[in-house]
This record gives C-alpha cells, structure tokens and sequence, in this order.
C-alpha cells in the first residue's frame, strides 16, 4: 500500500492533527459545560467530599461493578486545586483529552498512520459526551496507558514496562473492575497472543518474571487501598462494602446508576427471587442494556485490535481494496452497536449519541477525501453503501432525539417492589402508594427528561432508608410529598406543599446535616419554591462542611432523568 497523505509524513505534522482532534474534544465538551450537574454526578462529587471527611464512600453494586476504591483519584485533585465544579470538569476534560493520542499512539504502532489518525478521531464518540462520568474516562485512560506499556514492552525487551503496565491495570480495578478492567485484561492476553503470529515478534518469550512484573505492578497499587479502608473505615464496613449482598444493608440494588443494573438479576439469583422475576422480559432487557452498554465502555481500549481483527477477516471480500473493507465493517459493526444500546438502554442514550452525529460525519468526509486520493475504483461501492449508510444512522438518532423510544416507565419499577417482597422486606401501604402513584405518574409521561423531585440528604450516597443503613445512623430521609406535582390545581395541595416546606426547612435549620445529596426538582412548576431556594443559598458555594473545610458546590436544582427507589420518602 503506498505512503498516505503528506500530513502523516513527520512527526510535527502528526502532532498538528492530534492538537487539532483534542481541540474539538475541548470545544465539544464546553459546549455541554453549562448543562447542569447530573445526577451521576451528584453522586460522584459527593463521594469525593466524603472520602475526604473520612467516610465510606458507598460505590453501587459492591467493588464486582464499581469497586471499593473508585472515589479515591479526585479527592486528591481536590486536596491540591479545592473542591469546586470548575476543578472537577476541567480535570474530567483534561483527563479525557488523553485518550485521543493515547488511542492514536497505539494504533500507529499496529496500522498505517491513517487509520491510526481516524481511530484517534473516533475515540471522541467513544467518550460519554453530555456527562461527567468520571470513573468511566479514567478507567479508560488507565487502560490505554496500560496497554500502551505491554507495547513497548515488545519494542523494548525492558521487563519494568511491564510492572508499570501492571500499575495503570490496578488503577483500572479501583475505578472500574467489572468492565474496564476486564477490557485491559482481555486486551493484553490479546497483545501478548501476538507475539506467536507476528514475525517480527516471534523472538519474544514469555517468562514467569514478566507475569510477576505485572502481577507486583497491581497488587501494588491495590494495596495502600486496601489496607487504608480496611483501617480507616473499619473491616466490617470494608467487607460489607465489597459484598454485593452485605450484612445489614441494602446492596447496589438500592442505588440506581442506569435504571435497574446488572445487579439486579445477580441480587435475585443470591435471595432466590421468583423465577417470574428473574425470566421476565423486563428483566433481560436491562441485562441486554447493561451487555451493549459494556461493549460500548470498552470500545476505546480494544479499538486498535478490532481493526487488525476485522483487517484479517475482511481479506475473504476481493471486490474491494484492503482498507475500503476494513472502514465499510468497522462502521457497520460500529453502527450496530449504537443503535442497539439505543433501543435497550433505558435512559438518555439518544441524546447522547445525537450529539456525536457531527463527529461521525467529520470522520465520514475525511474517510472520503482520502479515499479519492488512495483507494481504487473498486472502492466506489464502499464510498457510496458507507454515505447512505450515514445519512440513514443520522436520521434513525435524530429521531430518537425528538420521539423517544416508548417504553413504558411504569414497568421499571415494578421489578424492585417484587423482589424487596421475596427478599422479605415488609412494604408497608403508603410505600406501596406511592410507588404505584409514582409509576402511574412516569407511564404518564414518556419523555425521559421530565424532572422527577426528590430532596434527599444522603451521606451513603444511594438513597437508602434508615433502616438499610450500615453508616451508624446518618442518614437523614426528608420527606417531599408526591403530592407536590398538583401544587398548582388544588388550592388545598398548594397549602399542603406549603406546609411540607415550612417542615423541611426547619428540619434543615434544626438538625443541621453534614451533606445534602441532590436537591431536585419535582416538576417544572416546583422549581422556584421557597424550599429550593433556601437550599440553593444554604448550601452552594456557602456552607463549609466536615473536618475537611470543603465547600459543596450543587447549585439547589439539579435535573434527574430517571426515579431511583421510593420506599425512603416517608409520608406524614
């Protein structure tokens, strides 16, 4: 194949184009920079602030998902720039921004520089767009900056890139272990099974010092970890943290990142759930959403090695030149993924990929400049199915940005009633009550951005009642009556509302909490109430919390898109 475009040609003018794809990273970030905070992120920010006061962070699911240690990096960030949403984002951004060389660096090393340029290009769309999710893009530099390592391993012979390797693995486990962790590894079993294919990597053995060197690199890394909670946070909280189903306590089960997670199914395995239960239709849909939303997260990870995987099979097709048929199937399967996680994911997966129909068409046209330049004849076809393929995609997203995907709300929710009852938890009549009001409520609406409200404090981060609590106590439910959504029809809800407001508010006065957890709007009509701007002044940029003197920094009024469990709102 002959030498690709000029630009490729020096190692300035890669750097150039490099510096150009972060830019559009930054400017597409900031464009979303004012958007609200979200709720992940509510949760996020407010377990740095814990592990900073010395509590537990409580990471949904136990460590199999999340991992025990997943809020321990941006505590540090904290202690050094201080704790504000500016720092958190423009960290998040940075840290982000890595990915876009990390993925061209080791692409370039396994591909001709354009595909290695264009895989760069579309790792952006591999980056949640619109969210802050933090766990997730540090996983998935610690990943890359691993895999990177075990390749220069290869280039190198030196045994202590594999020990740092090991190192960014283990920070992968922390922050992720269930799905960026088992990405890493499954990608460095991959590059190390080329060393057998490749000629010019034959020569390499694999001895029993380079498994040491990885393993050292992790248990290295994990352990400082473990042995600070297990003595800072006590060894039964440690343990029960990093049980999905722990003595005491309500597991991830409670705390909803997604709508219902993988855990669901496993927590009703564990308590010997109906069969009805753990069969429904409802139930292995989330479990197909949480499937392709995996695929998806580790995408950036393994990109460079799909290519070379879809390169070898794609040598079967004569019609078309090598790299026109490794494009036309990278996009398909790509395309497939997306539109699949769309359809089963039950949250805000259209906006977010609506938002990265621009890059797609960016990484389209440049596939086509270039293909007038390098590609035979025979690549026509590809040209013209990957256009219409495009335009179709676009509109398919489009679509889904303006009519979202009618599932009914309502069946969410009642997966987690049935399995507290076989879990045999009393559910007492006004529990009952309200999640049927509020289930009736969501089928009501089908859009998934209508604000649901619930004013919770919630140090264990995950909405948990007092009686599901291990942290001693401290969690403080306040009460928002359902109710407050006909505010304004009744003249008696209006007084009601009136009433619960004067309540909490003296609740807030009296009792003084250390943390205030998402202070969220119930409906658009509920967003100026007085109770919301007394938190808003209360506890914004004002209120100095803990031993750690930081500042909380959640404006009054954040944006959910999707109820968590209700069974904490008390009804008086």
């Amino acid at each position: 194949m002959p030498n690709l475009i000029r630009v490729f040609k020096n190692r300035k003018r890669e750097l150039i184009y490099l510096g150009v794809v972060v830019l559009v990273y930054f400017v597409q970030k900031f464009l979303s920079y004012k958007t609200g905070i979200y709720m992940e992120e509510c949760r996020d920010a407010n377990a740095h602030l814990m592990a900073l006061n010395g509590c537990l962070p409580y990471a949904d699911s136990g460590c199999w998902l999340y991992g025990p240690f997943a809020f321990c990096i941006y505590p540090l960030i904290f202690k050094i720039f201080g704790a504000n949403l500016v720092v958190l984002r423009m960290s998040y951004i940075i840290i982000g921004s890595l990915v876009i060389p990390l993925v061209y660096f080791l692409a370039r090393r396994l591909m001709v520089p354009l595909w290695a340029a264009l895989a760069a290009f579309l790792s952006i769309t591999l980056i949640d767009v619109p969210f802050y999710t933090y766990n997730h893009i540090l996983a998935t530099v610690a990943g890359l900056c691993a895999l990177l390592f075990v390749i220069w391993f290869i280039e190198r012979r030196a045994t202590y890139n594999l020990f740092l390797a090991g190192i960014f693995v283990g920070i992968t486990l922390l922050v992720k272990p269930f799905l960026m962790g088992l990405g890493t590894f499954s990608s460095i079993v991959f590059f190390l099974a080329l060393l057998k294919f490749r000629k010019n990597l034959s020569s390499i053995r694999i001895k029993p010092k380079h498994i040491a060197a990885v393993v050292f690199g992790v248990v290295s890394m994990l352990m400082p970890f473990f042995i600070y909670f297990a003595i800072h946070g006590g060894l039964y909280k440690f343990l029960a943290h990093m049980t999905p189903v722990g003595p005491d306590r309500a597991s991830g089960f409670y705390h909803y990142s997604y709508g219902p997670p993988l855990s669901q199914y496993w927590e009703a395995v564990i308590t010997a759930a109906p069969y009805k239960l753990l069969f429904s239709p409802a139930q292995w849909r989330v479990i197909l959403a949480e499937s392709f939303d995996s695929l998806i997260r580790i995408s950036p990870i393994i990109f460079p090695l799909g290519i070379l995987l879809l390169n070898k099979f794609s040598r079967r097709c004569r019609s078309v030149s090598k790299d026109g048929r490794v494009y036309f199937l990278l996009f398909t399967i790509f395309s497939i993924f997306i539109s699949a996680q769309t359809l089963f994911y039950l949250q805000h997966m259209s906006r977010s990929f609506t938002a990265q129909v621009p890059l797609l068409l960016v990484a389209y046209f440049l596939f086509l400049i270039n293909n007038k330049k390098l590609y035979s004849r025979k690549d026509r076809f590809i040209r013209y199915a990957v256009g219409i393929a495009t335009i179709v995609f676009i509109v398919f997203l489009t679509s889904l940005h303006f009519f979202r995907y009618p599932y009914s709300a309502s069946k969410r929710y009642v997966a987690p009633l049935e399995l507290e009852r076989a879990r045999g938890i009393k559910v007492t009549p006004a529990e009952k009550e309200l999640y049927e009001s509020l289930n009736t409520f969501l089928s009501e609406h089908s859009r998934e951005d209508d604000p649901i409200a619930i004013l919770g404090h919630c140090p264990t981060l995950s909405f948990l009642s007092q009686r599901h609590n291990i942290f001693n106590g401290e969690t403080i439910i306040m009460e928002l009556d359902y109710l407050a959504r006909h505010a304004k029809d009744s003249p008696q809800d209006q007084e009601k509302l009136r009433k619960l407001e004067d309540r909490l508010i003296n609740k807030l006065k009296t009792e003084k909490p250390k943390f205030i957890l998402e202070p969220i709007m119930f409906a658009a009509e509920y967003a100026e109430t007085r109770l919301n701007r007394y938190v808003a002044r209360t506890y914004t940029l004002e209120k100095t919390l803990g031993p750690a003197e930081i500042n909380i920094y959640m404006p009054g009024i954040v944006k959910i898109y999707r109820l968590k469990t209700y069974h904490e709102i008390l009804i008086k």
